[in-house]
């Protein structure tokens, strides 16, 4: 004869004193306690996941959020990232395949870096969720490539460098039309940006020696970024044009002088 108790089919035993049903509510309530523990246990240690949101539209595309739980806290952090449904593995909660997305951007290496700047920030002692939030959002701020180079910009104008200051401002207005206003990170700019980039200042009937101007200047901004620890060197410009070429002498010849001199 057996009794059946929620989730549990054990013997109905006989004890002196004591019910049976006692002693089975006795044990249910010994394990749901246990996994109570387990569960709080998992929230205490700092962990990060990568959570996607659907669209709600069939065809759109969904979100991609962080969830940060650290001492019994939990903290939701927008990646600013979308993506199409097929391209989330809902069973292993990551990426399966991301395409470039705008002009050659790739989502996947920039949700993988930010992944690795959130655990790193977890990994220190005494902070909270809230305090990895705050700090994260602040590190998108300063990596955010517009607002980083308008940064550089300021700096050369507070020390009178004028010059490099409308160097640096022209070459980033041409990035953004490129970009078509998009929110580029300076961990997002790859050796496939950076041609794109390229291919589409030569598709403006843009001169070669313009071209390179302009990957110069962005090249310092990103060695600059290398420098503050904001991403890692890949030497994104090395298969770009960033030479000075010949250009036509603008200069009068004899003829042209003595034709000039005989008006």
């Amino acid at each position: 004869m057996t009794d059946d108790i929620g989730a549990y089919r054990l013997p109905a035993p006989r004890f002196c004193g004591l019910s049976a049903y006692a002693v089975i509510f006795a044990t249910a309530l010994f394990e749901k306690g246990r996994c109570c523990r387990n569960i709080a246990e998992k929230m205490q240690k700092p962990n990060v996941k990568l959570k996607y949101r659907p669209s709600r539209t069939v065809a759109g595309e969904g979100l991609l959020y962080y969830q940060v739980c650290c001492r019994h806290s939990v903290r939701l952090i927008a990646s600013g990232y979308s993506v199409c449904e097929r391209q989330w593995d809902e069973k292993h909660g990551c990426l399966r395949h991301v395409d470039a997305g705008v002009e050659g951007c790739d989502v996947s290496r920039a949700v993988g870096h930010e992944f690795g700047v959130l655990r790193e920030m977890l990994g220190r002692d005494d902070v909270s969720a809230d305090d990895v939030a705050r700090e994260f959002v602040a590190y998108r701020d300063c990596c955010e490539f517009s607002g980083f180079s308008l940064g550089i910009i300021s700096g050369f104008v507070a020390s009178g460098r004028y010059r490099s200051a409308e160097a640096h401002r022209s070459a980033l207005n041409s990035f953004r039309s490129f970009m078509r206003e998009g929110r580029v990170m300076v961990y997002q700019i790859d050796r496939d940006m950076v041609a794109a980039y390229q291919a589409f200042l030569m598709s403006r009937g843009v001169t070669m020696n313009t071209v390179s101007f302009y990957m110069r200047v962005l090249r310092s901004v990103y060695n600059k970024a290398v420098e503050m620890n904001l991403t890692p060197q890949r030497l994104p410009f090395r298969r770009v044009y960033t030479g000075i070429g010949k250009t036509a002498k603008r200069a009068l010849d004899v003829a042209g002088l003595r034709r000039i001199r005989g008006l």
